[in-house]
């Protein structure tokens, strides 16, 4: 499945400023707990920044693009109660005989991923939660985001279970995932990955509100 260039970089914009834009929207911290509850019709508790490294395997049909694999990636998210919404950008590097190839003529089959991701954590308030965590969105392959010499980009998705490990803001995080990427309808890919990084969570305006409400009563 392809996508012109242009409409991935407006679809791209739209993620980045729609979180943003629910960000903005969160009113400030109110004086009672029922008037901080009704602040927005969305309403998080924390902002959560992370960042991690992993590595995995790559099994593709085309044969010499089968090996190793090194992701590196940031998102952001908004946690609601035990929901987490947010976006993010990895950036894989392949350890496969057609990349290795390529790097030495100065190309790459490296990867570009721009996903909006969902997690549901089985805690909301714990220094040890457990959850599951799904990604979807775009790729590019080599410097094609950065020259625009491709036309199309493609999609990809994975599913993964997360588990964290920290208190009270700074927190390890570990998530196994398996991956499906679409390059062609004959190139496909699947990855199994195991990412570890670390995550910063800083409490809304409203959660503030609540939580010295109750220090109160």
């Amino acid at each position: 499945m392809t996508i012109n260039y242009l409409p991935q970089r407006l679809l791209i914009t739209v993620l980045f400023f729609s979180m943003a834009s629910i960000a903005a929207a969160q009113q400030p911290a109110a004086s009672t707990a029922d008037t901080a509850r009704a602040a927005s019709d969305f309403e998080y508790e924390y902002m959560i920044i992370s960042g991690g490294m992993g590595a995995g395997v790559v099994v593709s049909t085309n044969i010499i693009n089968t090996g190793a694999v090194v992701p590196f990636s940031a998102d952001f998210m908004l946690q609601s109660r035990h929901n987490r919404f947010g976006l993010g950008f990895t950036h894989e590097l392949y350890l496969t005989p057609q990349n290795l190839g390529k790097m030495m003529l100065g190309e790459s089959s490296n990867v570009n991923k721009f996903y909006l991701k969902y997690e549901w954590t089985l805690l909301r308030h714990s220094p040890v939660n457990f959850g599951v965590s799904g990604q979807f969105g775009l790729f590019t392959v080599g410097r094609e985001a950065d020259l625009e010499l491709d036309d199309h980009t493609r999609l990809f998705g994975n599913l993964g279970v997360v588990g964290e490990l920290g208190f009270p803001r700074l927190f390890l995080f570990a998530r196994p995932a398996l991956e499906y990427k679409s390059y062609t309808r004959l190139h496909k890919e699947v990855l199994v990955t195991v990412s570890v990084g670390v995550r910063y969570k800083m409490l809304s305006e409203t959660e503030k509100a609540r939580r010295e409400a109750r220090r109160r009563r």
